[in-house]
């Protein structure tokens, strides 16, 4: 694994090798263009200088040929008349290799010597009336390599003759030798045919022509300045590559030409190259060295900082950071040690939501079982009333039945009453038969009138218990609504927590779930519990009703039975009782039928009150399985709280 101080010295070193060798790169550049430029500069001031001796070495040498010729009484004619004069001229002006006059067909006396110069060009130019500077030639006189100078001799400006005086050619040589560029630069001049005049090996004098060269660049240059052009150049010669800085000479219309290798102009980059190698191998270590310095300053506190977060990720929450600086450094540590708070804190009210919702959990257990035994008992109440229910449609249909009877009887009564006199025993027996029939009517009776007030008091306690059960059901629904409450709060800090919290926001989502299925199933329960108790009022108003009815039935029962007492004890005395009787028994015939319908009206209620029953039953039995849910989620909320809290011990919050 790579280091930050490796890594950054990846970096860093190789920009910093590359922005040295750019800079070497353009120093050497800007270096070669300086030595170039100046070399160049150098040269042509070189140039210049010598072309400037070179003209003036000439210029002078031509004017004192003509100021000679000026000075008149040359006997052209006789020249051996001017042997004399013409010596100590050239012992006065030494440069001279001799100074001798040709007459008019170029016959020369010099040294005891005649010879013929009427070929020579500048022979020929100078009786033309110009002063002439010739190419070198080799003398007739002395057969040496020499300059000519000649000028007119005019008398009574008629051209007579001709002065002139050779110069030998290592004169001028030795002015193009004297040139210092670089090391082993030089200097030559070449005529207007190319000819070498002066090089610094005398064999190429006169006997190389540059022109016929087969270097076409060299003999470019060599025309340029011959056509009276300055400049310079660069060429190759026997391999060597060579500036020429070139200049003519206009008295003469020859070449002058400084020549000098290329690599001598830049010699001095070598020198410039190690010294750019060496310093840019003292900053590379010099760099090298301060990037690991730095590198091991900001590494330090980052390496600390990577062992205390090993120690978080373990779950270790009691570090501290001691690193204070103000760099991002600083930062990322003052960051660190507020996020290990802000999690150590997170961490503490995670516990303590935990043991809360621990506590709330058992509590909800404990409301659950209770909620069961309540709805068990209820449903155990509700069983007793249907039985009791069955038994009062029983005892209704019997009253119905007997109260069918009674009015078949009372028929009879009636159809007999007539023959009341005549048949007063059979009358009295049929009365005491209506005695015995109206007892039974009424024990029937007082016991539908018992029954029907015990299944009052019955539904009563029912309704009683119904608000019981609905008042349970709000502090179930009150716990759950809480318990969301908790499971959304646990959900949020589970969320502030981030990937540590995650489990625990999956639990407190689960146990908000269950929370809001509970509280529908609450909310259902209070509904059907409320409709219960709706249908439990009626229910007693309805049995209600029937003990009035009941009741009525059992008054009209005591007046038959006075009736009858009456008649009994009057059946014998007055035919207008028994009138009475027969009215009496029309009476008790409507009453009964009265109490027929009010029965069937009493076992109408009671099969409905029966129905009810029935669906509060069965609703008890769903609110049971519901609490037993209750109770069971109840017990997983507390196992989620329980492995909630195993999870927070595997953090150490304290020292």
């Amino acid at each position: 694994m790579r280091t930050v101080r490796s890594k950054l010295l990846i970096v860093i070193i190789p920009i910093v090798m590359l922005s040295l060798f750019m800079v070497a790169f353009l120093n050497h550049q800007k270096a070669k263009e300086f030595l170039e430029k100046q070399f160049e500069a150098t040269a042509e001031a070189e140039l210049g200088r010598l072309q400037v001796a070179v003209s003036e070495w000439i210029d002078y040498h031509q004017k004192l040929i003509e100021g000679l010729s000026l000075e008149g009484g040359w006997d052209v004619t006789h020249s051996e008349h001017n042997l004399q004069r013409l010596k100590q001229v050239q012992e006065t002006w030494t440069s001279f290799e001799m100074i001798a006059i040709a007459d008019a067909t170029g016959q020369v006396h010099a040294d005891g010597k005649a010879v013929s110069i009427s070929d020579r060009p500048y022979f020929q130019e100078a009786m033309k009336g110009k002063t002439v500077i010739s190419d070198v030639v080799v003398s007739r006189a002395t057969n040496e390599k020499v300059i000519v100078i000649a000028t007119p001799i005019r008398e009574q400006g008629k051209i007579v003759g001709v002065l002139f005086g050779t110069v030998k050619t290592e004169k001028i040589t030795d002015l193009v030798l004297n040139v210092e560029v670089g090391k082993t630069g030089y200097g030559y001049l070449i005529q207007r045919d190319g000819v070498l005049i002066a090089h610094p090996k005398k064999e190429y004098i006169l006997e190389k022509n540059l022109l016929q060269e087969k270097n076409e660049k060299l003999v470019s240059l060599l025309k340029s300045v011959l056509a009276g052009h300055k400049g310079q150049g660069i060429y190759e010669f026997e391999g060597i590559k060579k500036y020429a800085f070139y200049a003519p000479i206009q008295s003469t219309g020859w070449g002058l030409v400084l020549t000098v290798p290329v690599e001598e102009a830049t010699e001095q980059l070598y020198y410039l190259a190690l010294l750019s190698f060496v310093t840019a191998a003292v900053v590379l270590l010099f760099a090298a060295v301060i990037v690991i310095m730095f590198a091991s300053r900001l590494v330090r506190p980052l390496q600390q900082l990577s062992q205390l977060t090993k120690k978080v990720a373990s779950g270790d929450l009691t570090v501290e950071i001691e690193h204070k600086s103000g760099d991002e450094v600083g930062q990322l540590s003052n960051h660190f040690q507020h996020m290990v708070y802000k999690m150590r804190d997170m961490l503490h009210q995670l516990h303590d939501s935990a043991e809360r919702l621990h506590q709330c959990a058992q509590t909800f257990e404990i409301t659950s079982e209770e909620t069961k035994q309540a709805t068990n008992q209820v449903a155990i109440t509700m069983s007793e009333m249907s039985h009791g229910s069955v038994a009062i449609a029983q005892s209704v249909q019997d009253v119905t039945e007997r109260v069918k009877k009674m009015m078949n009887e009372l028929d009879c009564l009636i159809a007999e009453a007539e023959q009341m006199e005549r048949a007063m025993l059979e009358t009295i027996d049929v009365s005491t038969k209506g005695m015995n029939v109206l007892k039974t009517m009424s024990d029937t009776i007082t016991s539908v009138a018992r029954s029907s007030n015990d299944a009052v008091e019955a539904m009563k306690q029912l309704g009683e218990r119904s608000q019981q059960v609905k008042e349970i059901v709000n502090v179930i629904n009150h716990i759950m609504s809480q318990t969301n409450l908790l499971a959304l709060n646990a959900s949020i800090e589970a969320a502030r927590a981030g990937e540590a919290g995650r489990g625990f926001a999956v639990v407190a989502d689960e146990v908000r779930k269950l929370a809001e299925e509970t509280e529908r199933a609450t909310e259902k329960i209070a509904h059907m519990i409320q409709q219960t108790y709706v249908e439990t009022e009626q229910a007693i108003h309805i049995v209600s009703e029937g003990s009035k009815v009941t009741k009525l039935a059992s008054e009209h029962m005591e007046e038959a039975k006075k009736a009858f007492n009456q008649i009994s004890n009057n059946l014998l005395g007055t035919s207008k009782i028994s009138e009475k009787v027969i009215n009496r028994i029309k009476m008790i015939q409507s009453d009964s039928m009265t109490i027929s319908e009010n029965m069937q009206d009493v076992a109408a209620v009671t099969e409905e009150a029966s129905a009810s029953i029935e669906e509060v039953s069965a609703s008890t039995e769903q609110q049971a399985a519901a609490a037993h849910q209750i109770f069971e989620q109840a017990k997983q909320v507390e196992q989620l709280a329980d492995e909630l809290s195993d999870m927070m011990s595997a953090f150490k919050l304290k020292g």
